[in-house]
């Protein structure tokens, strides 16, 4: 990757800097000699702590590839969250295992989807079966605690 200098607005003070890029590091973020007035803000990625999906796929649904998962990073990195976290969201015992699955084994075979998804976020099932508490889970997905199916997981 070529060594690159980017110009903008802070996003903290709305002050013109430079953001001298080597390799894809910041290696150095000074004073910029222009104003601001006309200049995009610059700011560091953001971090998204609840991914359910996008794009027609998402990460509790019975047929949730590796392949999704690109999908998915790709359009949240271009929103301006280069890292988030995957979110299974209630469904059956099956589906939520396997979905686990796939997206450890794509986290430990490429560092890109590693870096991009260092944890995952699993909403439900254990929760209230009651309308209005249970929000948009699947009634016949929620199920008691169990400590062996978190073992599993």
């Amino acid at each position: 990757m070529p060594n690159t200098t980017l110009t903008g607005r802070s996003i903290h003070n709305g002050a013109p800097i430079s953001v001298e890029i080597d390799g894809g590091t910041v290696v150095r973020i000074s004073p910029a000699a222009q104003s601001a007035a006309d200049l995009p803000y610059i700011s560091s990625g953001l971090f998204d702590l609840q991914v359910n999906g996008c794009l027609g796929v998402g990460y509790r649904f019975p047929d949730f590839t590796e392949e999704h998962i690109g999908k998915i990073k790709s359009f949240v990195t271009a929103a301006g969250s280069p890292q988030h976290l995957p979110t299974i969201a209630t469904a059956s015992p099956e589906i939520m295992l396997r979905n686990l699955r796939i997206i450890t084994r794509a986290v430990k075979k490429d560092p890109d989807t590693a870096a991009a998804l260092p944890g995952i976020h699993i909403e439900g099932p254990y929760i209230s079966a009651e309308d209005g508490p249970r929000g948009a889970h699947d009634p016949d997905s929620i199920r008691d605690p169990s400590i062996a199916e978190f073992e599993k997981w």
